[in-house]
């Protein structure tokens, strides 16, 4: 530090510390070396390049001339970035290690042989060559910030709150067809009453009744998919129709279960005191096996599936049916008059 304060660099800065030289023009810290001050000389080509540094290197050489060992590198020099101070006057490669005589002819000699690039780069002012400097970036963290902007900035496109801020266009298509969950709470209630009414009325007759409940409600799910194809894909579709106008099957006289499917109503025989009746059952096909109850099980859920597809009104229309439909039929099976049933044996038969 004593030999580097009578350089004429420390005429534009001054030592705040052994690390750190503050300058006298911009009051920015520099940090040096123990060995070499040579970032003050750059910051001064640098940051203020009005004063001329050529003359201040001058002068600093000049004044190394008149130190008693006049071999010995200048301290300021800008080899010395290129090489450290060793013993004996020595002086150490950086770049490959080698150990030379600490005089700036030699030094220079060893850059341009061994390192030709980098000598390219530095002219050394030796008798009437020229010399360069080696500028460094002072601040090279003003360049990482720029990247890390530019990064951001690409980045932000691809921000997942930039794809949640897209919203596609309201369709009527996408609105649910049911009116809420407590709607598909109260469909579901009526599956599992149709369930337990169906398993009180004989097989043949409950297989008929699936077959007429399917055919009601698939005729009006497709009567309303039709009037949806129709409209525009924005626009509502319209209310659909009364199911009992969509079945072809009321447009005949015949009643859906009546014909060969329907419960015949008779008087029982006058019976004598002394006459007692057949021990026939009423309800001889009452009772239904796991596997017909796990069916009727089955076709309610497929029921109540099929009325949650539908509008709420069209649901409520069509439930009102099959309610109907069921519970006639399960009175005239359940009615204290004997029932005939095609294919079964008729119970005044069995009592004559």
């Amino acid at each position: 530090m004593t030999r580097r304060k009578y350089s004429p660099l420390w005429t534009h800065f001054e030592a705040t510390s052994s690390k750190k030289a503050k300058c006298n023009y911009c009051s920015r810290e520099i940090a040096i070396s123990k060995s070499s001050i040579g970032s003050l000389g750059r910051h001064l080509k640098t940051i203020h390049p009005s004063i001329n540094i050529k003359n201040v290197m001058e002068d600093t050489l000049s004044a190394n001339d008149s130190d008693s060992d006049e071999s010995t590198l200048d301290p300021d020099s800008e080899l010395w970035g290129f090489f450290d101070k060793a013993r004996h006057n020595m002086a150490k490669c950086t770049i490959c290690e080698a150990t030379m005589k600490r005089n700036s002819e030699t030094l220079y000699k060893h850059l341009k042989e061994a390192h030709s690039k980098i000598s390219q780069n530095l002219e050394f002012k030796d008798k009437d060559e020229n010399y360069t400097e080696v500028i460094y970036l002072e601040h090279p963290e003003i360049e990482e910030t720029q990247t890390k902007d530019k990064e951001v900035t690409t980045a932000q496109p691809w921000q997942p709150e930039t794809r949640s801020k897209l919203k596609r266009r309201s369709s009527a298509r996408e609105k649910p067809k049911m009116a809420d969950v407590r709607d598909n709470q109260g469909i579901e209630d009526f599956g599992r009453y149709i369930t337990s009414l169906m398993k009180d009325i004989p097989r043949e007759v409950s297989s008929r009744l699936q077959l007429e409940i399917v055919n009601m409600v698939m005729a009006a799910k497709t009567k309303s998919m039709k009037d949806s194809l129709e409209e525009a894909s924005d626009e509502k579709c319209e209310e659909i129709e009364d199911p009992s106008n969509l079945h072809t099957y009321e447009s005949n006289t015949e009643d859906p279960i009546t014909d060969q499917h329907t419960f015949e109503l008779k008087k029982r025989p006058h019976l004598s005191k002394t006459e007692k009746a057949p021990n026939v059952s009423t309800h001889p096909e009452k009772r239904l096996g796991g596997r017909e109850e796990k069916q009727i099980e089955d076709f309610g859920q497929y029921i109540t599936s099929l009325l949650k597809c539908l509008k709420m009104d069209t649901s409520a229309q069509l439930q009102m049916e099959i309610v109907k439909m069921v519970i006639t039929a399960r009175l005239k099976y359940l009615s204290r008059y004997p029932l005939v049933i095609q294919g079964l044996i008729e119970l005044q038969e069995n009592m004559t």
